[in-house]
C-alpha cells in the first residue's frame, strides 16, 4: 500500500479513508446517543503509523482540529502539507463527527461534509484510545472484513463490531497523533 493511498484515507475519513479502510451509506449508530470526550478536543499532529499491511506510515504532515460542535458532535477539520521536491500544498477536508460505545470500547463515526452532494458523504469508523501521556490511536476498520458482510442498516454493522471487538482482524491501519494545543475559547 504507498504513501499517497494511505494519505487519501487519513484525510477524507478521520478521519472516507483508503482501501483498506471501510466506509459506508450508515452510521454505525445514531448521533446523540454519547456525550462528545472533551480530551479530543483541540489540535492534533500526526506522529506514525501503520497501514493496513503493517507497513511504517511516515512523512506525512497532517494536522487534525476537533472543535466541540454541540453536546454530542464534533467538527473536525482535517489537512495535509505536503513538501516534495519542492513543492507545497494544502488539502482540507471538513468532517463531521460523533462517539459511538460499542461495550466499552470508544469508536468515532465519522462523514466527510465537504460536498454538498449528500449521497456523497459517506461514514468511516475507527477505534480509538488516549494514552496517559496524550497520544490519540485510531484504529481504522478493515474493509476486507466488513466489506464480505454486506452490512446495509447501522443495526447490522453496530451488532457485527460488538461480536468481532476482539477480532484483530477488524482494524487494518493504526494512526498516531500528539496534541500540539488546546481548543482556545
Amino acid at each position: 500500500m504507498n504513501i499517497s493511498v494511505v494519505r487519501s484515507c487519513l484525510l477524507i475519513g478521520l478521519l472516507l479513508f483508503l482501501g483498506g479502510c471501510y466506509e459506508s451509506e450508515v452510521p454505525m449508530a445514531k448521533s446523540g446517543q454519547t456525550e462528545i470526550d472533551g480530551r479530543l478536543i483541540g489540535d492534533w499532529q500526526f506522529t506514525g503509523g501503520t497501514d493496513s499491511d503493517g507497513k511504517v506510515i511516515k512523512n506525512l504532515s497532517l494536522v487534525l482540529k476537533m472543535r466541540q460542535f454541540n453536546a454530542f458532535e464534533y467538527f473536525v477539520e482535517w489537512y495535509e502539507e505536503e513538501n516534495r521536491a519542492g513543492v507545497s500544498h494544502s488539502d482540507t477536508y471538513w468532517i463531521r463527527s460523533y462517539i459511538v460505545m460499542v461495550d466499552q470500547a470508544s469508536f468515532i463515526n465519522a462523514q466527510l461534509i465537504n460536498s454538498l452532494n449528500i449521497s456523497k458523504r459517506k461514514f468511516i469508523y475507527c477505534r480509538y484510545s488516549l494514552s496517559d501521556t496524550g497520544q490519540l490511536t485510531l484504529r481504522l476498520l478493515n474493509e476486507d472484513l466488513l466489506s464480505e458482510q454486506k452490512l446495509t442498516t447501522s443495526e447490522a454493522l453496530y451488532s457485527f463490531i460488538r461480536k468481532n471487538l476482539n477480532n484483530d482482524k477488524l482494524h487494518s491501519s493504526v494512526i498516531h497523533l500528539r496534541r500540539t494545543a488546546r481548543q482556545v475559547p
